[in-house]
């Protein structure tokens, strides 16, 4: 069995004080890949948002256009109805 001396217990400390500054620096890098991670997030709602935006906009367009083309239809139709030559 190994003794255990003051400076087998030092060198085991050293090695646990490496490892936590190495984790340290892991942890920090991390904490910096994150923080990109969720600006990119932010920026990507930002465009989500603009481009449901746009699509409402669009779908009121269409909406618009729909009713402007139903209401020529009804007065194609009137017209036809009135005009017997338009009728062919």
């Amino acid at each position: 069995m190994v003794e255990i001396t003051n400076e087998l217990i030092f060198q085991v400390l050293k090695e646990v004080q490496s490892g936590q500054t190495a984790l340290r620096a892991e942890v920090t890098e991390l904490r910096g890949e994150v923080s990109v991670i969720n600006r990119k997030l932010g920026v990507v709602a930002e465009n989500l948002n603009s481009m449901r935006q746009d699509l409402h906009k669009l779908q009121n367009d269409v909406q618009v256009i729909a009713l402007a083309v139903d209401e020529h239809s009804h007065r194609l139709d009137a017209l036809e109805a009135r005009s017997p030559t338009l009728q062919s």
